[in-house]
């Protein structure tokens, strides 16, 4: 009798455990099926919390060896952020921000850099648009927003967010005909430009990018009389039909790059835009 007993509790345990495993298996199937977010946030109010912090998903990135390599694969821009917006991406559930930088100045464009998976684009936030020939539009999955009551906040460490109205210098793949740029690069490819013209990595992790860069051209220094809106030197539109130019001045400057530019009204503005990398004095 007393073997019947413990073979019936013995069953009565496995079957128990086993609905357990099933019931946990089935919530976080729902779980996932809700997405990361969306139940963190059901979780906080449950808890009765009003703010949450969580770690923002670490996309792949792609690399570079050297700058060479970076200035031949990715158009270098120095730009600074106007506006930004952040959402709940309704097919990841995962919060992403997106930025609307004011392009400042072109450094190259290489054909090659051109974004093959913009696919995104359309999907841009009426909030920022349009988006004028000397914008870009750049996104990242982090950012914060209030949802049921809860506000969420997902951040990188190893790459922080854009601040406003701070110069960076970005290498990107851009779409030239919806002006989405791509950060393939991650954090390597971000650098700020300090208001001394010191160029700086934007987060604690070695940039060998941002190393040569400095060791290459020193510092970006612009006084603010040099610095002009597109629109304010009657400026519509750079040719991306840009030539190779193996131009050399005498102090070593190098003219790499040449484009024809139209002003306001179509008309040629000047025979050609150059894009100039000065030599570090020494």
């Amino acid at each position: 009798m007393s073997k019947i007993i413990v073979a019936s509790l013995c069953i009565a345990v496995t079957l128990l455990f086993g609905f357990q495993k099933i019931r946990s298996n089935h919530e976080l199937k729902e779980r996932m099926r809700r997405g990361r977010i969306p139940a963190a946030i059901e979780d906080a109010r449950a808890k009765n919390q009003k703010e949450i912090n969580l770690p923002a998903p670490i996309p792949l990135y792609a690399s570079v060896k050297t700058l060479d390599e970076a200035l031949a694969n990715y158009s270098t821009i120095i730009a600074e952020p106007l506006l930004q917006y952040s959402e709940i991406n309704p097919d990841s559930k995962e919060i992403q921000t997106w930025y609307k930088l004011n392009v400042l100045e072109f450094l190259s464009d290489p054909k090659n850099a051109k974004c093959t998976n913009c696919s995104f684009a359309q999907q841009v936030p009426t909030q920022l648009q349009p988006v004028e020939a000397n914008e870009i539009i750049l996104v990242r999955s982090l950012g914060t927003v209030v949802s049921d009551g809860v506000k969420v906040t997902t951040s990188d460490w190893t790459f922080p967010d854009f601040k406003p109205k701070q110069k960076y210098l970005l290498f990107l793949s851009i779409d030239p005909r919806t002006r989405i740029g791509s950060i393939e690069l991650g954090p390597v490819g971000v650098s700020t430009i300090e208001s001394d013209g010191e160029i700086r990595t934007v987060s604690q992790s070695s940039n060998h990018l941002n190393t040569e860069l400095k060791s290459r051209y020193g510092k970006i220094d612009s006084e603010p009389g040099e610095l002009h809106r597109m629109r304010e030197l009657g400026l519509k539109s750079v040719d991306l039909d840009y030539k190779l130019s193996k131009r050399t001045d005498q102090y070593g400057n190098q003219f790499r790059y040449r484009a024809k530019v139209k002003d306001v009204h179509d008309a040629q503005l000047g025979r050609w835009a150059w894009n100039v990398f000065l030599l570090k004095a020494r």
